[in-house]
């Protein structure tokens, strides 16, 4: 089974990736930053992208039967600047 995980070099996507490769799952990965070296298995794919473009989004889809999504955003409210 092919699953997607947007957001896998924060602080929670490389185990979750690592637990998903561990149970059989084969992993695409979808993140602005390039993971570290051996951060994880290379039996997945790696792509190097935004969520909010909906074409990257949509080309990391193909293919796959699931998607996890691990990405956070941070707020910045006026009064805290």
């Amino acid at each position: 089974m092919n699953i997607l995980v947007t957001g896998a070099t924060g602080a929670v996507g490389p185990r979750v990736v690592q637990v998903l490769s561990a149970a059989g799952y084969w992993v695409r990965t979808l993140s602005l930053d390039q993971p570290s070296k051996g951060q994880w298995s290379d039996d997945g794919e790696t792509r190097i992208g935004d969520v909010t473009d909906k074409s990257a989004v949509q080309s990391a889809m193909q293919g796959v039967w699931g998607k996890m999504t691990l990405v956070s955003t941070k707020v910045i409210l006026p009064q805290n600047l």
